[in-house]
């Protein structure tokens, strides 16, 4: 009779951090593709479609929490762990947007429209 090793019903935390990480720099890495990618190529959808699958793997074994910063206008800086200073963020993104915090609430809001489309987008494909 063979002994079994035993089984954990969730990942230890060792673990979920290193996936994370891994999770995190498969998502960074899909980062210039799309760039450089026409959004109505097939190469463009695969990227995404990876990169979303990232999240979801990452918000699945958080149970909920996600790695990427939301409204991050940088996420390539992004790293999991490190600590995120969202007031000097918030201020360069506002600078960006000619200083004026209404440009860039309608920009956020234009950027989450455009995600949702792409993400509705993708979901069809599936």
């Amino acid at each position: 009779m063979s002994r079994r090793a035993q089984r954990w019903p969730t990942i230890f935390d060792g673990h979920r951090e290193h996936l994370m990480r891994l999770s995190y720099t498969l998502w960074k890495e899909c980062v210039p593709p799309m760039v450089s990618l026409r959004p109505e190529g097939s190469d463009y959808a695969a990227v995404a479609k990876l990169q979303a699958a990232t999240i979801t793997f990452s918000q699945t074994i958080t149970g909920g929490v996600s790695w990427v910063p939301a409204g991050s206008t940088t996420p390539a800086a992004y790293s999991p762990g490190a600590e995120v200073d969202r007031r000097s963020e918030v201020e360069a993104f506002v600078a960006e947007c000619g200083g004026d915090p209404t440009v860039a609430v309608r920009a956020l809001m234009d950027t989450v429209a455009q995600l949702e489309l792409d993400h509705e987008r993708l979901l069809a494909q599936m």
